[in-house]
């Protein structure tokens, strides 16, 4: 049997985390193993169901009191210690965002022998873009095997060496996500929102998903239809942020904070709109999911090519004003869904097909 180690921050349910587990899921486990090296000794919203799935979630020993350009470094020499007390895991799977986190992850692994390191870019873009690109031709001087969600986020990562990197893609079962009356009429009698317009965002919150913009947008929205509902789904670091203007735009009770939830498949049914206003993607998974479910989707113009699936889907640009966001919003929560099965399918993000392609690279390395 081949045991992949898969190292990330915290298995919670974020995106590039359930593109993991959608992918643990369907792949043969009696030939591929997945374990977990995480970087925090929080309980992730995964753990259980890795552990019945047979996995095995390792925690580096994280700082109380990290010192902020002292503690990658050190956290790189944590890695390097584990890798040598593990000598079992041929494959290692890197998932990042960032060229410098990359740089201390792939060298320790180096230093320690492993002999297949995979490097997964998840995003096009992310804070501190002038060290990303200092890093690309360090990150790029490695022998590594290079993934990316979509052709941005492998330039992104990888710079000249993009050509090299083998675009995966953000897997779901489009089954799941197909759009359910029952759902939706469930949902709504459950969240108190009878036949309400309804405006559904799924995110951590946190710097990238743009909270702020999001809750203007509505705020304007609600000047148009006062009977609007906003459903935010996750959590994070600025949640505190995040409540504080809710109730300085005195939109508390147009808006509901559902927290971490399993039933994302439902909570599309029940919207009228699915809104993502993020400050950069690599290829959400949610996306993905939203037009499997068919329902408009709204979000920014800088998305890669390959997440637009769906006729549904409308992008707009950052720079226009939230005024300019909630009009074109209004104009799409009266239009029908899409079958957004045969779509996905189409596009090659079933993960049936996504899984057996990862599959055999596995085995061939």
């Amino acid at each position: 049997m081949i045991r992949v180690l898969h190292v990330v921050t915290i298995m919670n349910r974020a995106g590039l985390e359930t593109f993991i587990m959608n992918l643990y899921k369907e792949i043969d486990r009696s030939q591929i193993q997945f374990d977990f090296l995480v970087s925090t000794d929080q309980k992730g919203d995964f753990d259980e169901e890795i552990h019945d799935l047979g996995g095995t979630i390792y925690r580096l020993k994280i700082s109380r009191r990290p010192i902020r350009h002292v503690d990658p470094w050190v956290q790189a020499l944590r890695l390097y210690r584990f890798l040598l007390l593990h000598k079992e895991y041929n494959i290692v799977h890197f998932h990042n965002s960032h060229a410098y986190s990359s740089f201390l992850q792939v060298l320790p692994a180096r230093m320690a022998g492993v002999r297949n390191i995979i490097v997964h870019s998840h995003n096009n873009s992310a804070p501190h873009p002038l060290i990303n690109k200092m890093f690309v031709p360090l990150l790029n001087c490695f022998k590594i095997q290079r993934f990316a969600c979509s052709d941005l986020a492998a330039h992104w990562l990888f710079g000249r060496k993009s050509a090299q990197c083998r675009i995966v893609k953000n897997g779901i079962d489009p089954l799941k996500f197909q759009f359910n009356n029952d759902d939706r009429i469930r949902i709504r009698k459950e969240l108190a929102i009878g036949e309400a317009p309804v405006i559904l965002h799924v995110g951590r919150f946190s710097y990238q998903k743009n909270h702020e913009f999001l809750l203007n947008i509505f705020s304007e929205i609600l000047h148009s239809i006062p009977d609007a509902q906003l459903l935010l789904v996750g959590r994070g670091e600025l949640e505190s942020d995040i409540i504080k203007q809710i109730s300085k735009l005195g939109i508390q009770d147009s808006v509901k904070l559902l927290g971490v939830r399993e039933d994302i498949p439902a909570l599309l049914s029940s919207s009228d709109l699915f809104l993502f206003p993020s400050l950069f993607e690599g290829l959400g998974v949610v996306l993905v999911e939203a037009q499997a479910n068919g329902i408009p989707v709204l979000t920014i113009d800088t998305i890669a090519k390959e997440a637009i699936i769906s006729p549904n889907l409308y992008t707009l640009g950052l720079s226009l004003s939230s005024k300019d966001w909630a009009a074109k919003a209004i104009s799409l929560m009266s239009l029908a869904r899409v079958d957004g099965y045969a779509l996905i399918e189409e596009a090659g993000f079933d993960m049936k097909s996504v899984a057996e392609s990862i599959s055999i690279f596995y085995n061939s390395l």
